[in-house]
């Protein structure tokens, strides 16, 4: 297994089965990274399941919490809770007149 990491953070980019280099950059075989040059490539064993790019770091031959890792939020997800702020609003109103 091949752990693509961020030379300047150590944050995992990708975890792919093969990386080798191309003409035009580093082939992972969906995708051809053309930043090769900040890119480091290490050959693991396994990687625990619970490890995802950006998520983690690759540190020292350790995955480690990327404690800068922010949750992708989708719209959908946020008008939700907005709905759900509203409606308890509305009755709060509603229910003290």
């Amino acid at each position: 297994m091949k752990v693509l990491i961020d030379k300047n953070t150590n944050v995992i980019i990708d975890i792919k089965e093969k990386a080798e280099m191309v003409d035009n950059g580093l082939d992972v075989g969906d995708v051809v990274y053309g930043c090769y040059d900040i890119i480091t490539v290490y050959e693991v064993e396994s990687v625990p399941e619970n490890v995802k790019p950006q998520k983690y770091k690759y540190i020292d031959g350790n995955f480690i919490v990327n404690s800068d890792y922010k949750e992708f939020v989708t719209f959908e997800s946020q008008q939700i809770k907005i709905d759900l702020i509203q409606k308890a609003l509305d009755d709060l109103i509603m229910g003290g007149m």
